[in-house]
């Protein structure tokens, strides 16, 4: 046996021991991955317990980080600057949009979806209902407005007041 081929079976032989030995172990001997910390990921291995529904895991319901219902209720600008809809303020069931598309309109909320329509005096076909999707934390709002069928336009915006 030449030294090449013994440091090829040295070789072969510790990438099997490295294999076999990073393939077992029990659960609680595993290491909790890089940036996640002992408590985050016992929430992730055990769904339903109180402390991941605190987390916002395994409730199927959307709430900000004290526990509120999230509302569309506010004042939200538009993150593009010099857009058709430069500003959106939402007061329960009513809405009203300033900018190049000043207009008012309605907002129903569903329960499984917010629907936005506006009451335009020249209507926009680009934009006159569409649906709105909170971000979980409650400071951003997009409205998917209808469209063909590849989708209509998007506007975003953030939370001002």
């Amino acid at each position: 046996m030449t030294v090449r081929q013994a440091a090829r079976i040295v070789g072969v032989s510790l990438a099997a021991a490295l294999v076999v030995a990073g393939c077992g172990g029990a659960e609680e001997d595993a290491e909790p991955a890089v940036g996640i910390s002992e408590s985050q990921a016992s929430v992730e291995r055990q769904p339903g317990t109180p402390e991941a529904e605190e987390a916002g895991e395994g409730t199927g319901e959307e709430g900000s980080a004290d526990g509120a219902a999230l509302s569309a209720d506010g004042e939200w600008e538009s993150i593009v600057e010099d857009g058709d809809v430069a500003t959106l303020l939402v007061d329960g069931g009513t809405v009203n949009t300033t900018g190049p598309l000043s207009c008012p309109g309605t907002l129903n909320d569903s329960g499984e979806d917010i629907r936005i329509v506006l009451d335009c005096e020249t209507p926009d076909r680009h934009r006159d209902a569409g649906t709105i999707e909170l971000h979980p934390d409650g400071d951003r709002l997009v409205i998917q407005w209808d469209g063909e069928a590849w989708g209509g336009m998007i506007d975003s915006f953030v939370r001002i007041g």
